[in-house]
């Protein structure tokens, strides 16, 4: 049980960094064209630090919190 658990954790944290990635890549891309960054609009759950862009999910793909909890920062 502890194995799969592990496993499962090792799972979304490649998730996690890979979207992480993604949205970098995204808001240096934005500000590389000098676009208008100020609709762009980020969310991050407090309770695992997950990044969601545009709008919060129904619940977080790393820790199930829900969307009332995501802080847009």
């Amino acid at each position: 049980m502890e194995s799969h658990a592990k496993s499962r954790c090792s799972t979304f944290a490649i998730y996690d960094e890979a979207l992480r990635a993604r949205l970098c890549a995204v808001a240096l891309a934005t500000v590389a064209q000098e676009d208008d960054t100020d609709d762009m609009r980020l969310f991050l759950c407090p309770t695992c630090g997950h990044i969601e862009p545009n709008l919060p999910p129904a619940s977080c793909p790393i820790c199930a919190a829900r969307a009332e909890q995501f802080v847009q920062v």
